[in-house]
């Protein structure tokens, strides 16, 4: 158990740089982007955002999700290369036609999701372009993850998002191309990243195309589309509902407080999925795992906790230093979406142990009841609440997908979870975040140097308490150890 522990804390760890190297880089745009862009024009980046990802979500037919499912036992039968190759060609073929057609007839689309103006036409029929390559990008990223390939999973990660910084800050930056400029980057990169990587697949996996395997992978992932939108409506339908029920200018602004609410997915949620799936899916192949969930979620909320006191504490501090005056009180909303993600990661666990039960449908049902509920009540809160109503509703729809995900894992998979230390943890963390809000001098840098003594105060309290064992304690000492030494090595 030890092992798997320090395995997935070290593996998370090494993805976690990559994604901390990309956030950052993503951060330097922010300036950029409060400077370049009025709201209301970073109001249609957000809506883009959403059409990407969503795109991203339907167009991959839940055969990425297969691809990271079967993966192991496909190669133990020495047929990787039906896998692989029959959902690849399956992705290109289909979304030719599908994508094609879309892009052909934007019109209706862009009536829907921005207006008629032929500026934003061109936007939607650009992104759809940039869902084809992206399709291509993620079965590639998934597969380096189902491999358990940190290290080129991170350095391709970074490259790309260094290549379209660059471009975003030639473009917006010197060009003054605004929203123009961002898309057009996006697409010249996924371009590129569709060549090489196809290059690579074709290259690597021998042409074997099995239509057994495709509606293997359908049967799998196919659930899981439901569950991939639900989540994007989950994180992503309230900046359409804000520009449908309040004004674009408002979604500007809630969009760029909600990309530092949301660090804790990018550092800490993220690279947990990304090093947690493959390794549960290969544990439970070979042993009992229902200790391992047990001890696995005692540990991911005592990090996701530290990360929501951080970004919650620090959330005024952090607009008034990245952005411009017209953001500002958009710090708000920071502490809810912190929290939102959270329960997300929470949730993940949940669904990971229905996912190697292969009960994805229950995943499906949970999550698509959640996005359901998310809409509704956004729909109610946001004419009067506008974004703090938004961010209510975050917490809210995570709180209620996380619930609907652990009822029936307790009925298929029951699992003794360790709800003493997990609540004491929750105590202690609500505590300090009361503390920490209330700190309100006049003088920047000593609201920070406060807030951070209470930050660092966390794992103390918890230390000289006794929430930790002897044996954590001694497995958290080399997991450091192999850590640092696999960041030399590497």
């Amino acid at each position: 158990m030890l092992k798997e522990t320090r395995q997935l804390i070290s593996t998370s760890a090494t993805y976690s740089v990559g994604n901390i190297m990309v956030k950052f880089i993503t951060f330097l745009l922010i300036p950029l982007y409060a400077r370049k862009l009025l709201p209301d024009e970073y109001g249609v980046v957000a809506i883009l955002e959403l059409v990407e990802l969503l795109g991203k979500t339907i167009f991959s037919y839940g055969l990425v999700q297969s691809v990271l499912r079967f993966l192991v036992s496909y190669k133990t039968q020495g047929r990787a290369n039906e896998l692989v190759f029959s959902n690849y060609l399956f992705l290109v073929v289909v979304n030719i036609i599908v994508l094609g057609a879309l892009v052909l007839f934007p019109t209706g689309l862009s009536r829907v999701l921005l207006d008629n103006s032929a500026d934003s036409i061109r936007y939607i029929q650009l992104i759809l372009i940039v869902i084809f390559f992206g399709v291509i990008q993620t079965l590639f990223i998934t597969l380096l993850q189902a491999e358990e390939k940190a290290v080129p999973f991170i350095i391709f990660t970074v490259l790309t998002f260094l290549l379209t910084i660059g471009l975003n800050i030639y473009k917006v930056g010197f060009l003054n191309q605004g929203v123009r400029g961002i898309v057009e980057s996006k697409l010249y990169v996924a371009m590129l990243n569709f060549v090489l990587i196809s290059g690579y697949l074709l290259k690597r996996f021998r042409p074997r195309f099995s239509f057994a395997v495709i509606r293997e992978s359908i049967d799998y992932g196919l659930p899981l589309i439901f569950v991939g939108v639900s989540l994007t409506m989950l994180s992503l339908a309230d900046r359409y509902l804000l520009k449908v029920l309040r004004d674009v200018s408002e979604v500007g602004i809630y969009a760029m407080a909600y990309k530092f609410g949301m660090i804790i997915n990018m550092v800490l949620i993220t690279p947990f999925r990304q090093a947690f799936f493959p390794l549960m899916f290969r544990l439970a192949e070979e042993q009992d795992i229902k200790g391992a969930y047990r001890k696995f979620l005692t540990y991911f909320v005592f990090v996701g906790l530290l990360f929501v006191l951080f970004v919650s504490s620090f959330a005024k501090e952090i607009l008034i230093l990245a952005t411009t005056p017209k953001y500002y009180h958009g710090y708000i909303i920071i502490p809810f979406i912190a929290f939102s993600y959270f329960l997300f990661g929470v949730r993940t666990i949940f669904a990971n142990a229905l996912a190697t039960q292969k009960r994805t449908r229950a995943i499906a049902y949970s999550t698509v009841f959640g996005a359901v509920f998310h809409i509704c009540f956004n729909l109610i809160l946001i004419p009067y609440f506008g974004m703090i109503g938004a961010a209510i509703v975050s917490v809210t729809s995570y709180s209620v997908i996380t619930i609907a995900t652990f009822v029936p894992l307790q009925k298929i998979f029951p699992i003794s979870w360790d709800w003493g230390r997990i609540f004491r943890l929750l105590f202690v963390a609500l505590i300090l975040l009361l503390v920490s809000l209330s700190i309100r001098s006049n003088y920047i840098w000593l609201n920070i140097l406060l807030k951070f003594l209470i930050l660092i105060s966390y794992p103390l309290i918890l230390y000289f308490t006794n929430f930790f064992t002897p044996t954590e304690i001694k497995s958290i000492g080399k997991t450091y150890s192999t850590f640092r030494q696999k960041l030399i090595r590497n």
